[in-house]
C-alpha cells in the first residue's frame, strides 16, 4: 500500500509542486498588496497589584474580574461612539472596533490596548485616548468620584482640627487671665468640650487617612502610556512559506485522490480480482535497451537484474505447464499493445531456450511487427510471406545468435495480409509449428485494438494476458477477458510488468546479420518437406 502512495505520489509530482508554487505565489502577492501599517501600544493596570502594601486574595480575585469587564468596554459601541466625537474620527464604530484589539493577562492584571492604523500619528492618539477613557469611566482611578469625597473630607476635618487647636489655646489663654473663680470654671467647661471635639475630629480624621490608603480593588492606572507607533511587519517570508505549504498539502490531496479514483492496476491482487485467473509472475522495472538480436533481452544483457530473475521464474512456471497440461502454443497479447507483450514473450521465450527447450516466437502483431524489429528480422519474409507467396519454414524462421534453442518467425514482408489470423491456414501452420518445437509462443496484436488476437487466442493451447502497472485499466482487462471467454480461449494466467515507456529507437548490436537460407534445426526442414510431399 505504502508502495502505491509512493508511486503516485512520483507519477503526478509535479502536481504538488505546481500547487506550491502557485499558492505560495499568491500568498505572496496578497502579502505584498497589504497596506502598510502602523500599530501603538497602551497598557493599564486593573486593582491594588502595585498600589497597596498588603494585597488579599479577594482583592486580586476581584480585580482579575474586573479586569474582564474593563477589555469588553472598548468594544461597545456608546464607547465607541464617545471616542470618535472627542477625536473628531471619520471612521464608523465598526471601523473603529476592528483597529483595536485588547488583551488580557489575569495573572499580572494588565490590560492591553493595541490599535493598528495606517496612519502613525493617529494610531497613538486613538490608543491614548481609549486607554484615558477607561480609566475616567472606573469608580477608584485618579480621578474618580470616591477618592475625591474622601480628599474632600480630609481637607474639611483637617480645618476643623486647626481651627480646634487654635480655638483650645484661645480658651486656655481666657482662663489664664480670669479673674474670678466664675469665669474660670466657665472657661473650664468650654476647654473641656472642645477638647472633646478636638478628639472626636482626630479620630475621624485618623479613620479617613486609613480608607485613603487603602486601594480600592476598582482602580485603573495608566502604567505604559502609548509613544510612536511601530509599523507593522507584514510579514511576506512567512505567509508566502505558508501559502506554499498549504499548496504543497492541497497537491499531495489532489494526488492522493487521482490515485483512489485512478483505475489502473497498482499491485497483484487488483489483476487477480479484475482477470479472475492467478498472476503468473511480476517483472520488476529495469533500465530500456535499444539493441538487437540477443542484446535487446534482459536475461541475456543484464542476468543478474532482478527482471531477468523474474523472467526466470516465469519460464519455470510455463515449463512446468508444459509438461504438465500439455501446452504447446501460447499467445501472448494485451489490451492496448502499451503492456510489452513482445518484451516479455521474448524474454520468456529465450529463458526457455537456456532451460533447454526448443522454441519458436512467432511475431503475429502485423502492424507494429514488434519482435521482428527487436531481432533485426523486420526486412526478411516471415509469417505473412508462408501464404501470399511459395516460402518454406526455412526461408522463414530464423534462429537468434547467442540464445540456444530460440527461433523466430518474423510478421513477413507481404502487406496482403487481410483477415490472415483469423483464417484456417493460421490454425493449420499452429499446429505444424507445435510439432516442430516444444513450444511455440505467438505475440498477438493488441486485443482492443484488433479482433483477431482474440481469434487467435482461441486457436491456442493457452493465452497469457498481460498488464502494465499503472496503465493498463482494470476495465479494459475485465472486457478482454470476457471476450476471450466467449470464443472459448483458455487464459492461463497474467503478467503484471513494471517496465516504463521507451523509444522506438532499435540500434543492431555487433552481432552478424541473421542468414536468410539456413536454418540450425533439422527438423524444420525435414517437417517442412514432409507436408510438401503429402500436398
Amino acid at each position: 500500500m505504502f508502495r502505491r502512495y509512493v508511486d503516485a505520489i512520483l507519477k503526478w509530482f509535479w502536481l504538488p509542486v505546481l500547487t506550491t508554487v502557485v499558492a505560495g505565489a499568491i500568498a505572496y502577492a496578497y502579502a505584498q498588496r497589504q497596506p502598510v501599517t502602523y500599530s501603538s501600544r497602551v497598557q493599564l493596570l486593573v486593582g491594588p497589584a502595585t498600589t497597596s502594601l498588603n494585597p488579599t486574595p479577594n482583592d486580586l480575585r476581584a480585580a482579575a474580574q474586573l479586569l474582564e469587564v474593563y477589555a469588553v468596554l472598548p468594544t461597545m459601541r456608546p464607547f465607541l461612539e464617545d471616542v470618535i466625537t472627542e477625536l473628531e474620527l471619520d471612521l464608523t464604530p465598526g471601523q473603529l472596533d476592528n483597529m483595536i484589539t485588547i488583551s488580557t493577562s489575569s495573572t499580572t492584571q494588565l490590560l492591553t490596548i493595541r490599535v493598528v492604523d495606517s496612519e502613525r500619528p493617529r494610531a497613538s492618539v486613538i490608543a491614548n485616548t481609549v486607554a484615558g477613557m477607561i480609566v475616567a469611566r472606573s469608580a477608584g482611578g485618579s480621578s474618580g468620584d470616591a477618592v475625591q469625597q474622601i480628599q474632600q473630607q480630609i481637607d474639611r476635618v483637617e480645618a476643623s482640627v486647626e481651627r480646634s487647636e487654635a480655638r483650645l489655646v484661645e480658651l486656655q489663654q481666657q482662663r489664664d487671665t480670669a479673674t474670678t473663680d466664675s469665669q474660670r470654671s466657665n472657661a473650664d467647661k468650654l476647654i473641656e468640650s472642645e477638647r472633646k471635639f478636638l478628639s472626636d475630629s482626630e479620630r475621624l480624621l485618623v479613620s479617613l487617612y486609613g480608607e485613603a490608603q487603602t486601594t480600592p480593588n476598582n482602580r485603573v492606572q495608566i502604567v505604559d502610556p502609548a509613544t510612536r507607533a511601530s509599523r507593522v511587519n507584514r510579514e511576506t517570508s512567512t505567509k508566502a512559506t505558508l501559502g506554499g505549504l498549504a499548496g504543497l498539502i492541497i497537491g499531495i490531496a489532489l494526488v492522493l485522490a487521482l490515485d483512489f479514483l485512478d483505475d489502473t492496476f497498482k499491485s497483484e491482487e487488483s489483476l487477480v480480482q479484475a482477470a479472475g485467473v492467478p498472476v503468473l509472475g511480476v517483472i520488476a522495472r529495469h533500465r530500456a535497451l535499444h539493441f538487437t538480436g540477443a542484446k535487446r533481452l534482459i536475461v541475456t544483457t543484464q542476468p543478474a537484474s532482478r527482471a531477468a530473475q523474474n523472467y526466470r521464474k516465469l519460464g519455470a512456471k510455463l515449463v512446468f505447464l508444459n509438461s504438465n497440461q500439455g501446452y504447446r502454443s501460447l499467445l501472448v497479447g494485451s489490451p492496448r499493445g502499451t503492456e510489452r507483450p513482445a518484451e516479455v514473450a521474448a524474454n520468456v521465450a529465450a529463458v526457455l531456450g537456456q532451460l533447454g527447450r526448443t522454441v519458436i516466437l512467432v511475431d503475429a502483431d502485423l502492424r507494429t511487427s514488434t519482435i521482428s524489429k527487436m531481432f533485426g528480422m523486420e526486412k526478411r519474409h516471415g509469417l505473412t510471406d508462408l501464404f501470399s507467396e511459395e516460402r518454406s519454414l526455412t526461408e522463414c524462421v530464423a534462429p537468434v545468435d547467442d540464445v540456444e534453442n530460440l527461433f523466430v518467425l518474423p510478421s513477413g514482408l507481404s502487406v496482403n495480409a487481410g483477415g490472415l489470423l483469423a483464417s484456417d491456414s493460421m490454425m493449420d501452420l499452429i499446429e505444424h509449428l507445435q510439432s516442430l518445437a516444444d513450444l511455440i509462443i505467438i505475440v498477438a496484436p493488441p486485443f482492443q485494438e484488433q479482433a483477431e488476437g482474440i481469434v487467435l487466442a482461441s486457436r491456442a493451447n493457452g493465452t497469457i494476458v498481460t498488464a502494465m502497472y499503472g496503465q493498463t485499466r482494470r476495465r479494459e482487462i475485465r472486457e478482454i477477458m470476457e471476450d476471450l471467454y466467449s470464443l472459448g480461449a483458455r487464459v492461463i494466467g497474467t503478467v503484471l510488468t513494471f517496465n516504463t515507456p521507451r523509444s522506438r529507437r532499435f540500434r543492431r548490436g555487433r552481432q552478424r546479420a541473421t542468414p536468410v537460407e539456413t536454418v540450425s534445426v533439422a527438423q524444420l526442414s525435414k517437417s517442412e518437406r514432409a507436408r510438401k510431399g503429402a500436398g
